[in-house]
């Protein structure tokens, strides 16, 4: 799979190809019905199949105190565009002269730069300047600039549209279940193995910590999971909260891997979340603590194992 950095990029590309575009934050169940539309009518047709998302999140830049959490990480988007097929791959990095860019300069960018013949989007897509392309702006212009427009409808998990923001909502009260549902794959924190502060390690509990960035958090607790790393997924207990028996004030992920041993610095590591054991606690002595963790290390087996 070929990853091009840049919308203003003009790359030399061999095909043309069938391309959706969007802010792609979930990769849900919805997103990957245009997918494979992308997918089937680019084999049919002898094209590349691509796909352009936006980077960051346009509300960082428009009204950054509106923008929400992530639920996919840069790694992860790549990593799951590869595994469906993808030949290509734009970051669209989402700046001012992207902002400002016409509804109809931007379908034609898609066509003259990446060669799009076929163009697929969501119901609900956006684009362009003040977000003033839709649907009916896609369909109108394909005759013109020559592609064909193709969308999909909503799709629906329990009655309701899925949609990132429900997703978010799911996981922000712990429903794994449902935000499972919704994007088709259990819900994971992405990040790299940092140096913490080593508490774990002197309570007899080494955790990775992870730099989770600005992805979506479920409530601060302790979780049973799995912690995956080079294709292995290690059953884990899951910290997430600001340390109180220590009087922390940052939000931290740790995550101790059960049964394993080595040195995971400075890799890349997805923390899967599936039950919440308990809250975070203020306990009044480390060794009260170290029960506890003893005690969240016995649920966090029982948990995976049923």
């Amino acid at each position: 799979m070929r990853v091009i950095d840049g919308f203003w990029e003009t790359p030399r590309l061999e095909r043309p190809t069938a391309l959706t575009f969007g802010k792609f934050d979930a990769l849900h169940l919805g997103h990957r019905a245009v997918f494979q539309s992308v997918l089937d009518r680019a084999r049919a047709d002898g094209m590349d199949a691509a796909a352009l998302f936006l980077h960051p999140n346009p509300l960082k830049l428009i009204a950054p105190e509106r923008c929400p959490a992530s639920l996919t990480s840069l790694s992860q988007k790549f990593r799951m565009f590869e595994e469906m097929g993808f030949d290509l791959v734009i970051v669209g990095r989402f700046d001012e002269r992207l902002r400002e860019a016409p509804a109809r300069e931007f379908l034609a960018r898609l066509v003259e730069a990446f060669r799009a013949r076929v163009i697929a989007v969501g119901h609900s897509v956006r684009f362009g300047y003040e977000g003033r392309g839709d649907l009916g702006v896609l369909r109108d212009q394909a005759a013109q600039l020559g592609y064909d427009a193709l969308s999909e409808d909503a799709y629906m998990c329990r009655g309701e549209a899925i949609s990132s923001t429900r997703i978010r909502e799911a996981i922000a009260r712990a429903d794994f279940d449902l935000a499972e549902e919704m994007l088709g794959r259990p819900y994971a924190l992405a990040g790299e193995v940092v140096e913490g502060a080593r508490m774990g390690r002197e309570l007899g509990f080494p955790t990775a910590n992870v730099a989770y960035d600005d992805m979506q958090l479920p409530p601060d607790g302790i979780y049973a999971g799995y912690t995956r790393n080079d294709g292995v997924s290690y059953p884990s207990a899951v910290s997430i909260g600001n340390r109180p028996t220590f009087d922390g004030t940052q939000v931290v992920l740790e995550s101790y891997l059960l049964d394993f041993s080595g040195d995971l610095y400075g890799q890349e590591v997805e923390v899967q979340l599936v039950e919440r054991l308990r809250e975070q606690e203020k306990f009044a002595s480390v060794d009260a603590l170290t029960d506890r963790i003893r005690d969240d290390v016995r649920r966090t087996r029982e948990a995976l194992a049923s």
